[in-house]
């Protein structure tokens, strides 16, 4: 395992790294505008390090005897989401063409894939009838794909919830014995660590599409996988990724709300509004890093305890996001920088 981990780290080091070479046509130049956070003109499409660091780091564990199938799937999903987002990245596809894209995807999850059939917490347990539970995993599926991309505005944010929440699954797997689940999350968390040596503030590349949609499709498949498979019930996984769960599915709501147009771009998610408030990107990255051990830290203490502790723990996070909201919407109301 530890040859695939290290494969990955370095593929992507190395890929993103000659990405940066001014005469690289493997990315492209990403030109800042009135929703962006960035000011300087940077190279965008650096995802495709991470995706091919995820391929080299797969075919080692295929290699040393880890199911092809497990592996393959994922990493075949990840590939087509990555190419079409390459291809978003420079000639910008139509909204329609990218959803019919992802309902594809996730139809084959649905197929083929681990799906959401049922939904524990503590000692409460439902089972979904199939129906249902085909579209609970395609509904999930897409927002995750879509979410991932909302939130990759911010140097280093996607990057370091994937390093955080991939490597947190891993060690769930880990100790519960499934080396190849363990395997393969490790490997796409070591992949984003390669990439994210260049993206940590100030970014020198972005992933762009090619690689936050690839992501988002992992992150849920994986979040599929640890459930069907006993690792981590669902929650827990949704635990891991909330930071990028609340912000994006909150953002959404609230933009609804208000009348907005919901597929274009804007810089109303939390992470931007700290931003706009004068936090430099490498302050907001740490605060967030901060939010996210948080989270894991938490799935993985609570995973083994009794049913009253895993509803408090629930509780205790429901209640904790909104404070954090209110916080951020405090500060506006006092800033002078009020955005």
């Amino acid at each position: 395992m530890w040859l695939a981990l290290v494969s990955s780290l370095l593929v992507s080091l190395a890929i993103t790294w000659s990405a940066l070479r001014p005469d690289s046509r493997l990315v492209h130049t990403d030109i800042p505008n009135h929703r962006s956070l960035h000011t300087q003109a940077t190279r965008s499409g650096g995802g495709v390090g991470i995706v091919l660091g995820c391929v080299a780091g797969g075919a080692v564990l295929t290699g040393i005897g880890a199911p092809s199938y497990t592996v393959g799937f994922l990493v075949a999903a990840a590939l087509a989401l990555a190419v079409a987002g390459y291809i978003d990245d420079r000639q910008a596809l139509a909204a329609p063409t990218r959803l019919i894209i992802h309902i594809a995807v996730a139809v084959a999850v649905i197929l083929a894939g681990p799906k959401l059939n049922s939904f524990a917490l503590g000692d409460f347990n439902f089972d979904f009838p199939w129906w249902l539970a085909g579209i609970f995993t395609g509904l999930f599926v897409c927002w995750m794909i879509n979410l991932y991309n909302f939130m990759d505005g911010m140097d280093g944010l996607a990057a370091t919830m994937a390093v955080v929440g991939f490597g947190t699954l891993g060690w769930l797997g880990f100790t519960h014995g499934d080396e190849v689940f363990a395997g393969v999350a490790w490997i796409i968390s070591a992949s984003s660590l390669g990439f994210l040596m260049f993206n940590f503030p100030p970014a020198r590349i972005f992933m762009g599409d090619t690689g936050s949609t690839a992501l988002g499709y992992a992150a849920a498949v994986m979040l599929l996988w640890a459930d069907q498979a006993a690792i981590a019930p669902f929650w827990i996984g949704i635990l891991i990724f909330s930071p990028f769960i609340v912000d994006s599915t909150t953002t959404l709501v609230w933009r609804g709300l208000a009348g907005e147009r919901l597929w274009e771009a804007h810089k109303t998610h939390y992470y931007q509004r700290l931003i706009g408030l004068g936090w430099s990107h490498r302050y907001t990255l740490l605060a967030e890093t901060a939010l996210m051990l948080a989270c894991a830290v938490t799935a993985v203490t609570v995973l083994n305890q009794s049913p009253p502790i895993q509803w408090l723990t629930v509780a205790l996070w429901l209640a904790i996001y909104p404070i954090l909201m209110y916080s951020v919407h405090r500060m506006e109301a006092s800033s002078p920088r009020k955005s």
